[in-house]
């Protein structure tokens, strides 16, 4: 299983786009429920071929993996990124979402280790209420 999955995508359809940690932490903690709820889901089906605590560390990895090519990408065309406008309806707040998601992004590679604690959090949370532990 390869994943290629980085939250800063979820970054575009999240409301608040204030730069605090606050917001950075609500943003998380409902994504990587989202992500828990799906993986264990994914674990059911396939669990005589694979652990739960395996899979959540595989697809971590990839979380992680992608986090850190796309921080590297931004990181090497900085001034590419922060310019970018594709000129969209002032109702879209592009740029905005834009500027946030990109500071979501350096904010995500800092706190990896962080993160990937929150997620196996989830992931225990989710698999205790379904009686799975």
């Amino acid at each position: 299983m390869r994943v290629m999955l980085c939250s800063i995508r979820g970054c575009f359809g999240w409301p608040d786009t204030s730069y605090t940690e606050k917001n950075l932490n609500r943003l998380f903690d409902f994504y990587f429920t989202c992500y828990a709820q799906v993986l264990y889901r994914f674990w059911q089906k396939h669990r005589e071929a694979v652990g739960l605590s395996e899979l959540s560390e595989r697809f971590f990895d990839g979380f992680e993996f992608k986090t850190r090519e796309m921080h590297w990408n931004y990181s090497v065309r900085r001034e590419q990124f922060d310019a970018f406008d594709p000129q969209l309806r002032a109702g879209y707040a592009f740029t905005k979402k834009w500027h946030f998601a990109l500071w979501s992004l350096d904010r995500q590679l800092r706190r990896i280790d962080t993160l990937r604690e929150l997620f196996a959090e989830k992931i225990r949370a989710v698999a205790e209420a379904s009686g799975s532990v």
